[in-house]
């Protein structure tokens, strides 16, 4: 909704209807965070941005602008993980992930699986010099307890996610190799991932 029709809205409630209580659909389903958000600027010191159920162009147009120029003139690179071929995915190439909707956190999911199964192969130092806890002791190398932690998440292959999201293995081993490389990547989700598939949030706070 652009600001110009929030405005209009506010003001058929406030005149017409007489009440202050105005709010938008998806309001309920977006929680704040206790610790706060990252500054808008904080965008083009990242190396990777992961765009979530959201369009910038259409939601958030500032938002949007610090997207380009950090990918045109900075180094950042895109991933998307969005049902729609939204206007930024000209950006992100094979790290476009066309997501059903409701699956963006099967596919997040299956990121993780995969950068997993990247590091295991990965020389010890490497690992190391990645992880925290158990997942950087090396122990039980080579059968990997060590990552028992992740266990639920190891078992997930690109075929599975491809199965239950519509995402192809290769675009997602595309956009794991990128988010496996970064250094300071953000993560920015919209509404579409907060409501869920069938209008509820698909976690538990």
């Amino acid at each position: 909704m652009s600001n110009e029709a929030a405005y209009l809205f506010q003001k058929l409630f406030r005149v017409l209807i007489g009440t202050n209580n105005v709010d938008f659909p998806m309001g309920s389903a977006v929680h704040a965070f206790p610790t706060g958000l990252s500054a808008i600027t904080d965008i083009a010191k990242c190396d990777l941005i992961v765009l979530v159920g959201l369009d910038p162009s259409e939601a958030t147009p500032l938002l949007d602008l610090h997207i380009k120029r950090a990918t045109k003139r900075g180094r950042a690179k895109l991933v998307i993980i969005n049902p729609r071929r939204i206007e930024l995915t000209r950006y992100a190439g094979e790290a476009y992930l066309p997501a059903r909707p409701g699956t963006e956190a099967a596919v997040l999911n299956g990121l993780a699986a995969a950068i997993l199964r990247r590091e295991r192969s990965a020389p010890e130092p490497t690992v190391r010099s990645r992880t925290t806890g158990a997942a950087a002791s090396g122990a039980g190398r080579p059968s990997q307890t060590a990552f028992d932690e992740w266990a639920a998440v190891r078992v997930i292959s690109p075929d599975k996610v491809a199965a239950s999201t519509g995402v192809s293995p290769q675009n997602l081993r595309a956009a794991a190799e990128l988010l496996a490389g970064a250094q300071d990547p953000i993560f920015i989700y919209g509404s579409d991932v907060a409501v869920g598939e069938r209008g509820r949030p698909p976690w538990r706070h």
